[in-house]
């Protein structure tokens, strides 16, 4: 039976087991409140902060929080500044849960992104911290034990990917930067990087070096509706979740591209509105590039198209030839033969014989020819004795594969 033992050292935090205890509560959320209720009098509360202390990102910090406040260990009110107009929402954390009030309703999906806000949300446009949520944390000597997050707001925003449960996997998200190049580094410039790591644009970009400015198109246009604050997006006619279309366009690599760029080279009918047409194509990449390539390969196959390559009659070369000595015609000279009786030759393959042939077209022969004679063939060097058939206005030169294996003709 195993034994447990555990070793406490100093530097110990009081505080309730109820949140422990609490079965309704994920491992995630009760580690999540134990360390913000352990955290120093004057540590300074925000998403980026703890996400910094932890090995999870800001979304799954931001996930936890969500489940505490519908457990009730976090109470959520808004903030109003001197002129009445909303700026952001105030946290207050409880060792125990707190019910629900008239004043202070708890929401089943409490969004900590994007409040009522005075000026809409624009379109595409940018923040330096997308993630960050900017907070002014006060701890008060209360019996409770609580503590106060303020979440400040931006007006403008660039809503990040939702870590709502969806159909599709949780598309990626932008990683967390330390330091002064994070703050300076705006949320499109990182969503950016994003897909051009994604598709591998670099090697995208040297194998089209002739075409780079279509890939750049490609690139504009995803971080486009990626970075889109439209709850939906229409594409070839219908109107589509935004988290599940910019799901897939951040799962795109770079074979999805050049089966884009493959599908647009072969396309001749006339685009009407391009920039659709890219965004269809996209946004279909991953469900139909391998039937896509299947497809063609079975077509290939039908038309023999991927047959093993043979010579084919169409390859044409001068050999030399001359009559054997068994021929009871009259010979002429070896030399003279030569000069004057070049023939036309074309390697094919006999597939009834498995073997290679020569075709010469000889109706244009000195003197004539008759099915049957001999003939010897200058073959890598040598000449090798043959006999000559007749069919189809050709006379066949039979000679063996391996006489043919890196044949050199002698002009």
């Amino acid at each position: 039976m195993a034994v447990f033992r555990v070793e406490r050292n100093k530097g110990y935090t009081v505080m309730s087991n109820h949140h422990l205890r609490n079965k309704e509560l994920s491992l995630k959320a009760k580690g999540l409140l134990s360390q913000m209720l352990s955290l120093p009098e004057d540590w300074d509360y925000t998403l980026k902060g703890l996400s910094l202390i932890n090995r999870e990102k800001i979304d799954a910090i931001r996930e936890a929080i969500k489940e505490l406040e519908r457990a009730g260990y976090i109470v959520r009110s808004r903030e109003r500044d001197e002129k009445g107009r909303l700026r952001g929402a105030d946290y207050v954390i409880f060792e125990q849960p707190q019910p629900p009030t008239p004043d202070l309703p708890t929401l089943e999906n409490p969004t900590l992104d994007n409040p009522t806000q005075e000026k809409p949300t624009l379109e595409k446009p940018t923040l330096e911290n997308p993630t960050q949520l900017n907070k002014d944390i006060q701890r008060t000597d209360l019996p409770k034990k609580e503590k106060i997050i303020t979440d400040e707001q931006s007006t403008h925003s660039i809503p990040i990917l939702s870590p709502n449960p969806s159909p599709c996997r949780e598309a990626a998200t932008p990683p967390e930067r330390k330091g002064t190049e994070a703050t300076a580094q705006s949320a499109v410039d990182i969503y950016r990087e994003i897909i051009k790591d994604n598709i591998d644009y670099h090697i995208l970009k040297q194998d089209m070096k002739f075409d780079s400015d279509r890939l750049d198109e490609i690139v504009d246009l995803m971080l486009e509706t990626v970075c889109t604050a439209r709850k939906r997006v229409r594409i070839a006619g219908d109107d589509y979740p935004a988290e599940l279309v910019k799901s897939k366009f951040m799962k795109l690599d770079g074979e999805h591209i050049r089966f884009v760029l493959d599908c647009m080279r072969e396309n001749t009918t006339k685009i009407r509105n391009i920039k659709q047409y890219l965004k269809a194509a996209l946004f279909n990449a991953p469900s139909t590039i391998g039937n896509y390539y299947t497809s063609l390969v079975a077509h290939d196959m039908a038309s023999g198209a991927l047959s093993p390559k043979k010579p084919q009659s169409a390859t044409r070369t001068i050999i030399h030839a001359m009559r054997a000595k068994a021929c009871n015609h009259p010979q002429p000279q070896k030399e003279d033969f030569i000069m004057a009786q070049k023939m036309t030759g074309a390697l094919v393959f006999d597939e009834r014989t498995d073997r290679y042939d020569i075709r010469f077209d000889l109706n244009s022969y000195y003197g004539g020819l008759h099915c049957g004679e001999c003939f010897d063939v200058f073959v890598r060097g040598k000449w090798k004795p043959t006999r000559i058939e007749y069919g189809d206005n050709w006379y066949l030169v039979g000679i063996r594969a391996e006489d043919l294996n890196g044949l050199r003709v002698r002009i």
